[in-house]
């Protein structure tokens, strides 16, 4: 047991320094360092809430896209937003997703579908077999946002690349951006552990 917490606490300070770096390559002063790494350690501590719920260190992805969206979103709302089937994720996966549904959501609040001229936000995943016969996430993110400004006039943020270097970096996994005239389209895509999800019919 004492080495397994030395284990999780040496994995928490990488973690946490991580963060601090990413907050720091974005910020453009102390004030502005200090929201956005406060903003990515709440968002990290949600995680560990759920986590420490289980006897095996795993989080549902339902239960942390909820723990993030009800920051901004009220309780009986975001069950409208989200669906999808049971997905496990372990400990580290956990993590690196929580950071990109931060990330996202937080766009969607300055920019997108939960912003003041947003209309909506609609998240759907399911399981699929990668070309291993592997099962791989699939999650559409979907925000309805009119009178959106052309792709060519917008330029991508630091938070999209922190989306992006996550998922690369730690999931293995890929986004796309569909900017149409009424809103913003997003998928992700990473592999699953079959051991913690089975393996879907082809």
């Amino acid at each position: 047991l004492l080495q397994e917490m030395k284990h999780r606490i040496k994995n928490h300070i990488a973690r946490i320094q991580s963060i601090a770096r990413q907050s720091a390559r974005g910020a453009t002063d102390v004030k502005a360092f200090t929201a956005s790494f406060d903003a990515r350690l709440q968002a990290m501590s949600a995680v560990q809430e759920i986590l420490a719920g289980t006897v095996a260190a795993q989080a549902d992805i339902r239960a942390i896209m909820v723990k993030e969206l009800q920051q901004s979103v009220g309780a009986t709302e975001v069950e409208h937003l989200v669906d999808g089937p049971p997905v496990r994720l372990d400990e580290r996966h956990a993590h690196a997703f929580a950071l990109v549904v931060h990330e996202l959501v937080t766009n969607a609040m300055k920019y997108g579908g939960l912003s003041a001229h947003g209309a909506s936000l609609r998240i759907t995943w399911r399981v699929e077999p990668g070309a291993d016969g592997l099962p791989w996430l699939t999650l559409d993110w979907d925000e309805r946002i009119p009178g959106l400004v052309p792709q060519a006039e917008r330029s991508i943020g630091f938070g999209s690349r922190l989306i992006e270097a996550s998922l690369k970096g730690e999931l293995s996994g890929t986004l796309t951006r569909d900017f149409g005239p009424d809103g913003l389209a997003i998928q992700i895509r990473f592999p699953l552990d079959p051991a913690l999800n089975p393996r879907p019919a082809r």
